[in-house]
């Protein structure tokens, strides 16, 4: 009974919750984005606001590499010697968190046969650059392909990644001029210096950035914030994007695809979905949906509301920054993951592959920043309730985050779907999991795009 009790109050708390949220977004009219987001912004160092002459950018593109100093990594190798363990409680796996037993694995790892120089060597064989865009310096990787009239394509990556989870595709991809940024906040790109660059905005940067290296029209892929960021700029800028493909779909839900979970919920899948098995499977019941997104959403939570609060934590603990992270790639990866002693975090990455990631972060400083983007972007990407018209193709993984759009609800927001594939397997981070199947996915969608 006790059980029974708490699914109820589950479902009627996601329940109650979706259902005002959907009146809320309902009531919201279909219209293209502020036309405030299509304006230049500037948000570098100098004051400035909106309405004052925006200070000019330094258009250069130029080369960068990237040079950690030794001081760097003595200062973050006596961080991890220092580091505090929480021992977990005997008989749990991942249900509290990243069990200390794997976070010791992995600090006595990182301290003892990490090679960060090695590492480093391997990042700087791709072709690194900066510019400055709207005041900031904007990172990115353009590898040119060899191909005359190349199609070029962005790869974007999402929190907590990085552009690390394109370098295993990048030799896949060698018909395309390849353009792989990093979120400004994220990495190497410089973080906003004032509050308010959300997705809309990155958008018109992205386009700035694509424009500069002569890029008038190209195909852009992404999951998780990439994909956010690919939706607005869809929105903003459907001319100049040839195709979308995400590993992410997601949208506004409208009331009647509620309706569609509501029927599924009640043994009606077949009625109302194009691929009910599939379908039926990716959501579950209502109950065990709402458990999921309650289950995994608190970092959303935090970081949506206080992620300067979190950031101070996460900006001087190297050990805290990896378990952080580190358990985004435990159970975003597989939810299962919760269940199994070593989270199965080197199932599909290997070590080197997970701490390359939080390097990242830890080396620029950026994990407050990235936060950010959930403070300035969630409501205003979220409740952007207008249609994706630009040419679309998900492929989806098993494992990917509950409210992703399934085949049939997707085409309530996306218009132009030309291919949906629902995956038996896979996670969050699928093209550094599987970089082989996405980046022929991405190669026959745009084979598509050309017959098209």
């Amino acid at each position: 009974m006790g059980c029974f009790a708490k699914t109820l109050s589950l479902l009627v708390l996601f329940v109650s919750i979706l259902i005002g949220g959907l009146i809320y977004i309902s009531q919201l009219p279909e219209t293209p984005p502020d036309p405030e987001f299509l304006k230049d912004r500037y948000w570098g160092k100098q004051l400035w606001s909106p309405g004052d002459p925006i200070p000019k950018d330094d258009t250069a593109i130029r080369p960068f590499k990237i040079e950690v100093e030794d001081a760097e990594l003595v200062d973050l190798k006596d961080r991890l010697k220092r580091t505090r363990i929480q021992e977990s409680f005997p008989g749990v796996n991942q249900e509290y968190g990243l069990h200390s037993d794997v976070l010791k694995k992995v600090v006595h790892y990182w301290l003892n046969s990490y090679d960060w120089r090695k590492q480093e060597k391997m990042l700087n064989t791709y072709p690194h650059f900066k510019t400055q865009v709207e005041g900031l310096d904007i990172h990115f990787i353009h590898v040119k392909s060899k191909k005359n009239n190349a199609v070029p394509l962005m790869l974007c990556h999402g929190w907590p990644g990085s552009f690390v989870e394109f370098t295993k595709m990048i030799p896949l991809l060698e018909e395309f001029d390849l353009v792989i940024p990093s979120i400004p906040g994220y990495g190497f790109s410089e973080a906003s210096h004032k509050p308010g660059l959300h997705a809309f905005h990155i958008s018109r940067i992205f386009v700035k950035l694509m424009n500069r290296l002569g890029y008038s029209k190209f195909v852009y892929h992404a999951g998780d914030w990439g994909a956010i960021i690919g939706r607005a700029l869809t929105r903003l800028y459907p001319d100049n994007v040839i195709g979308f493909h995400t590993t992410m779909p997601i949208g506004p839900y409208t009331p009647l695809s509620f309706l569609r979970l509501v029927a599924s919920d009640l043994g009606f899948g077949k009625f109302v979905f194009e691929d009910h098995v599939k379908e039926e499977r990716r959501y579950g019941s209502l109950s065990s949906l709402a458990k999921r997104v309650l289950q995994e959403a608190g970092y959303l939570h935090i970081q949506a509301t206080k992620p300067d609060t979190v950031g101070v934590a996460l900006n001087n603990d190297p050990a805290g920054l990896a378990a952080y992270i580190l358990e985004k790639f435990s159970t975003a990866t597989n939810w299962q993951n919760l269940n199994k002693p070593d989270g199965g975090l080197t199932e599909k990455f290997s070590m080197d592959e997970l701490l390359n990631n939080v390097m990242i972060y830890w080396i620029t400083q950026t994990a407050t920043s990235a936060a950010r983007l959930y403070k300035e972007g969630l409501i205003v990407s979220f409740l952007d309730r207008g249609k994706v018209t630009v040419s679309t193709a998900a492929l989806v993984g098993r494992m990917e985050v509950p409210m992703t759009l399934s085949q049939t609800i997707i085409k309530s927001v996306y218009k132009r779907v030309l291919k949906y594939t629902d995956l038996d397997y896979g996670g969050h981070f699928l093209a550094y999991e599987e970089p082989k199947l996405v980046a022929n996915d991405i190669r026959d969608f745009v084979r598509m795009l050309i017959v098209e």
